[in-house]
């Protein structure tokens, strides 16, 4: 996607089949996980998943600072493929 929603029919099938295959995809590999920003569907890149299940495997982290203290934020990378194509998200800990 890319940040616009197309106005025909088919492009918006498309679009929103692609979105559905994500969604399927994490619920397999994380059951139970949280799903944040979806008023953001045109830029699925906002999408936030959430599980405590990558507190175990989480495979990187990013570290931020807010509100004058330190933070460090555990993730796993998930590669899915939709459409012949190998696409990448993130799955953070909660």
């Amino acid at each position: 996607m890319n940040g616009k929603l197309p106005r025909n029919i088919e492009g918006m099938v498309e679009e929103y089949d692609y979105l559905l295959a994500k969604f399927k995809f994490v619920k397999e590999q994380f059951p139970g996980c949280r799903v944040s920003n979806v008023a953001h569907l045109n830029k699925p890149e906002l999408i936030i998943f959430s599980s405590r299940k990558v507190n175990s495997i989480y495979t990187n982290y990013s570290i931020f600072e807010k509100s004058m203290e330190l933070y460090i934020e555990p993730y796993v990378d998930i590669s899915f493929e939709h459409g012949g194509e190998s696409l990448r998200h993130e799955c953070r800990s909660f």
